[in-house]
């Protein structure tokens, strides 16, 4: 026991109790310790905290700026480690992400998983109508939380498998084009009591943006990515090598583009079924997510996948490709054959002004 003053902090029940503990010693070894309950303490701060840094946001941004800038601040000041919101499309019946965000610090590969996790989420019909979002009944202001995947019941090993310790879904619209707001942590009991009431606080807030955002500017502006994949789509994707065709020219450093596509899904859809084109750019896109640096960008076109990779020259761009092509036999969805891929390279150079100059110039 140390002489002197000194305090702790404990969570005592992960996300739902927070304690703290004043403790004194004296020279003659005397102890003494007084406990407070610090939970509403912690909570109100992080209320005010979220308060704050919203009322700045709306100063800075417009609707649909600030609903991303929103996902970005969640990551931060209740540490979540992923958001993304889901809207449903009718016409495909099916839901489709539209926008994401994960902590910066995740590897590649790490932020993979949570996104596969979400998107499986997305495919798992369990509610009482048939665009039900996991057990969320889409209807306005439901809310579907798992505190702690050690009391999740039947979705305990699908959240371990993906290294999903709490999770939290939140109906933002409804209609004909509902939205949902899914938050996912690595921490069992990232969305218990302390985070739960300042999501349920700000929740109003939340559904306010969306309701303007989709009576100003539409609904389908929020689609950056593609259903399927979770990869950006074209339209977002063309934007991104724009900004990385102006950083290649100003900084002067190599700016590489691989283009995978199956050489055999004939074969694959003739035994497999119709079904099986999705399931096989699927693949292909969580083995490229899984395979390159974070600093690599990739998108989907038609049945195409395509990855951008900044700072990297053709030769290293071409070791990538081989790679990767080498490890897409082996993940054939039909058994018995085997997926072939093949591949297209190229380098940015100053002759090339658009994005679409460099996927014309490649072939797309």
């Amino acid at each position: 026991k140390k002489e002197g003053w000194s305090r702790n902090n404990w969570d005592i029940i992960p996300g739902e109790k927070e304690i703290s503990c004043i403790c004194c010693c004296d020279a003659k070894g005397y102890f003494f310790a007084a406990i407070e309950d610090r939970t509403e303490q912690v909570i109100n701060c992080r209320l005010f905290e979220v308060r704050d840094r919203m009322l700045e946001m709306m100063e800075l941004y417009e609707a649909r700026d600030l609903i991303t800038e929103i996902l970005k601040e969640t990551i931060t000041l209740l540490d979540v480690d992923w958001n993304g919101v889901f809207l449903w499309d009718d016409a495909q019946g099916r839901w489709m992400l539209s926008m994401d965000k994960a902590k910066d610090t995740l590897g590649s590969s790490s932020s993979q998983s949570l996104l596969t996790f979400a998107l499986e989420l997305a495919e798992t019909p369990d509610g009482p109508v048939p665009y039900a979002f996991g057990e969320l009944e889409i209807s306005e202001g439901n809310r579907w939380t798992i505190p702690w995947k050690e009391n999740a019941g039947k979705w305990k090993s699908f959240m371990k498998a993906a290294g999903v310790g709490s999770l939290s879904a939140g109906v933002l619209l409804t209609g004909r084009t509902p939205a949902v707001l899914v938050s996912l942590s690595r921490r069992s009991g990232g969305f218990a009591r302390i985070n739960g009431e300042v999501l349920k606080t700000f929740w109003p807030v939340m559904i306010s943006l969306f309701e303007r955002n989709r009576a100003v500017e539409g609904i389908a502006s929020l689609y950056p990515r593609d259903p399927v994949t979770g990869l950006y789509a074209s339209s977002m994707f063309k934007r991104i090598v724009s900004t990385e065709m102006d950083r290649s020219r100003r900084y002067g450093y190599p700016l590489s583009f691989i283009v995978l596509k199956v050489s055999n899904m004939k074969d694959l859809v003739k035994k497999g079924g119709s079904k099986i084109e999705d399931e096989t750019i699927r693949i292909i896109a969580r083995q490229v997510l899984g395979s390159v640096r974070n600093v690599d960008i990739a998108g989907r076109l038609d049945d195409s996948v395509l990855l951008l990779m900044p700072h990297t020259p053709l030769e290293g761009a071409q070791k990538v490709a081989d790679r990767l092509k080498e490890s897409m036999k082996s993940l054939s969805p039909v058994p018995d054959l085997s997926l072939d891929t093949k591949t297209q390279l190229a380098v940015f150079h100053e002759g090339l002004f658009e994005p679409e100059d460099f996927l014309a110039w490649i072939g797309l």
